[in-house]
């Protein structure tokens, strides 16, 4: 990998405590460490390993799964003297690496690789050996004051991470509710903690959906909480992480607590390239002082530096209209969408019978009614609901009214724009509905049927002319439906 030697790599550093090496960058080897070119593998991208699976008839195949693997990275160093010794300095960079965490450490510091770009910023990778170096040199290093180190390391976390993004929401009252911010511009799920002091908590677990960049509450479970959470002064506080190598509920003691959860349960994480998003918060019974709600959001990333999307706001779906006009339909709610505009128009009238006079009738039939309205998933209709159906309303038959149009979902209500009335038009013609225009998009009605013997009415939802003679009036035009599905 040559990589390390391109243009915006500020740095590379190997870190352990308070101990740093300067190993690439314009501070390369001020510590007597350098990297040695062509003797850096793996440090790039995650390692993966994917599942396949090819049915017995099935041409190619589809992807059951992906593993991310432990990274094994292999770094060479030049060591050399500098104000100290190359024995020294060779000996200190080796004091950085380790087998396993010093067992006789409470908090043993591990051993960071730290890559630093003008684009990502500082990306760190914590790494132990997982084999003795390889050191094999052609003269006496001490001699030379320069030796060459190849080091075989392992990252036991497959992912570059940064400092995780903290959010509070805090209040001195005993009771309380607002909000936090969740976001995860990275590419990788982000399964966040939430830490809790005293008092009893209503959490967020809400589904997150949509294209990158647009990620906001969807689904079914675009609303859900989880709680009451009660943390007692027994429990000290408490920490909620959905990171499945975690206790899932734990207290201040690092006790598991999910027995006293009566069955509470988080079930969704923070997706990759989610924006910015409130989530709602609150708590009841709070101590003396209040209480405080942190959101923890760990940011990981496969690799070093990049994978950011692209500055600038990200472009929003399309908005897509929806047109019906069969007898029934069944109208599928575009994923993206948390608005929907619904325009309906019933079916036109019918105008008179035929008969013996010149003129039975001097009425046409009626225009069809319209029906606009508007639907925000999760409050008018739930975010559970996929699908609108409904009946698209015929025309009136000959001295018959039109029928309704009418659309609904399970367990909500029904829809309805009425149909015109038979021979309920002002004079001869079949009657127009015109058009109509909701929220700045014009919708348009059949034309006029001009007052000649028997013409049916124009579609969508106009009214049949009149009769005349032994000729029957027009039959009404069918109705129509509209569904404009959009994002605010």
């Amino acid at each position: 990998m040559t990589d390390v030697n391109a243009p915006g790599i500020r740095e590379v550093r190997i870190v352990k405590g308070s101990t740093v090496f300067h190993v690439h960058g314009p501070l390369a080897g001020a510590e007597g460490v350098y990297l040695a070119a062509g003797q850096v593998q793996n440090l790039y991208e995650a390692l993966v390993k994917t599942t396949w699976k090819t049915g017995a008839f099935q041409a190619g195949g589809r992807v059951k799964g992906v593993k991310y693997l432990p990274r094994d990275v292999h770094l060479g160093f030049h060591m050399l003297d500098t104000f100290t010794e190359y024995e020294l300095n060779d000996s200190l960079f080796r004091q950085c690496f380790d087998f396993w965490p010093d067992p006789y450490d409470p908090d043993p510091p591990p051993t960071t690789i730290e890559v630093d770009t003008d684009l990502s910023g500082t990306r760190k990778l914590d790494v132990l050996m997982y084999e003795q170096p390889e050191f094999a040199p052609d003269v006496d290093p001490i001699m030379q004051q320069f030796g060459t180190v190849l080091f075989k390391l392992r990252a036991g976390e497959a992912f570059w991470y940064e400092n995780d993004d903290v959010q509070t929401f805090t209040s001195t009252s005993s009771s309380a509710a607002g909000t936090v911010t969740a976001s995860n511009p990275t590419d990788t799920p982000c399964y966040q903690k939430w830490i809790l002091t005293l008092g009893t908590f209503t959490l967020p677990d809400i589904q997150l959906l949509g294209p990158r960049g647009l990620r906001a509450p969807a689904g079914a479970n675009a609303a859900r909480t989880v709680g009451p959470i009660v943390i007692s002064a027994t429990n000290g506080g408490g920490v909620v992480n959905l990171d499945g190598q975690q206790l899932m509920f734990r207290d201040l003691n690092n006790t598991n607590i999910q027995g006293q959860m009566a069955g509470l349960y988080f079930n969704f994480e923070i997706p990759p390239y989610t924006p910015a998003t409130q989530l709602p918060v609150a708590y009841t019974g709070a101590p003396s002082g209040g209480a405080m709600i942190q959101l923890v959001q760990p940011r990981r990333w496969t690799r070093p530096w990049g994978l950011e999307l692209p500055p600038g706001p990200a472009v929003a779906p399309q908005p897509i209209l929806s047109v019906f006009t069969g007898t029934n339909f069944a109208y599928v709610i575009p994923p993206f969408a948390n608005t929907i505009d619904y325009v309906l128009l019933g079916g036109g009238g019918g105008s008179n019978p035929s008969g013996t006079g010149v003129l039975t009738s001097k009425r046409g039939g009626a225009a069809g009614a319209w029906t606009t309205g508007t639907l925000t998933r999760g409050t008018s209709i739930p975010w559970a609901t996929t699908t609108i159906t409904g009946t698209i309303g015929a025309g009136g038959a000959t001295n018959a009214a039109g029928a309704a149009t009418t659309a609904t979902w399970v367990g909500g209500s029904v829809l309805s724009a009425a149909g015109g009335a038979a021979n309920g038009a002002p004079d001869g013609n079949g009657q127009s509905p015109g058009n109509t225009t909701y929220n700045g998009l014009t919708y348009v009605g059949g034309a006029t049927a001009e007052s000649i013997a028997g013409i049916p009415g124009n579609a969508p939802g106009g009214g049949g002319a009149i009769g005349m003679g032994f000729i029957p009036g027009g039959a009404g035009a069918r109705g129509q439906a509209w569904f404009y599905a959009y994002t605010v």
